[in-house]
């Protein structure tokens, strides 16, 4: 069997190959370590990557697990608060009812006590308004002269002063010999010294105010005393 001259030179040793046939540099086998080694280095990362993943996905869930069970104690702070002012303030005004209440008495001692033989009582009406605060609707008919209506209403108003209310004057007509007065009797606070009086109603903070109500603006008097 014959061999031809190229296949001849492939197989001489390696010693004896030509130059341009050499095998790889010496450096160049480092590259195939730093291949292996770069490529577990790789998965090493990915392993401690995920591990700490897994870890900041347990804290994350129970931070919002803390976070949300601290916004349900505020919510149930909130509401406990809100029914401790509802009934705080109930209980005030209850009061301020109570220690009111007996006072129809000195009303009426107050508006009968002025009047003389002479004023003859037709009407009288009173009717307590809505609230703790007591604050009565007067409506009285009487017969008197005309001359004396004035001097009867200032004794009437002197009177219950006398005993802590203030009388206004609402309305007052004339006819026939029979006056028709109508007005409101309210508590002077000074001379009524109850502690249920000076007892505040807290507003629920967990409730947005009522807005306020727009006063006009007063009037300037200028320089020659007449208001702008």
């Amino acid at each position: 069997m014959s061999i031809t001259k190229e296949i001849a030179h492939d197989l001489r040793t390696v010693t004896t190959q030509p130059e341009d046939l050499a095998v790889l540099p010496a450096w160049a086998k480092v590259v195939p370590i730093v291949f292996y080694a770069a490529f577990v280095f790789c998965l090493l990362g990915l392993a401690y990557y995920t591990f700490n993943a897994k870890i900041y996905e347990t804290r994350k869930e129970a931070l919002n697990r803390v976070v949300r069970d601290y916004q349900d104690l505020l919510s149930q702070d909130k509401t406990t608060t809100s029914r401790l002012i509802e009934q705080r303030n109930a209980a005030v005004q209850i009061a301020r009812w109570v220690d009111y209440s007996p006072m129809i008495q000195k009303v009426l001692v107050g508006i009968f006590a002025p009047l003389t033989s002479q004023v003859q009582i037709n009407d009288l009406q009173l009717e307590r308004k809505p609230g703790a605060q007591p604050e009565y609707t007067i409506n009285l008919s009487f017969h008197a002269s005309e001359e004396d209506i004035g001097f009867i209403i200032k004794k009437m108003r002197d009177s219950l002063a006398a005993y802590g209310w203030s009388l206004t004057t609402v309305s007052q007509a004339y006819q026939e010999t029979v006056t028709s007065f109508q007005g409101y009797i309210q508590p002077i606070p000074s001379m009524m010294p109850f502690f249920s009086q000076y007892l505040p109603m807290y507003p629920d903070p967990n409730k947005s105010p009522a807005p306020a109500a727009s006063t006009p603006a007063a009037a300037t008097p200028n320089a020659t005393g007449v208001p702008q």
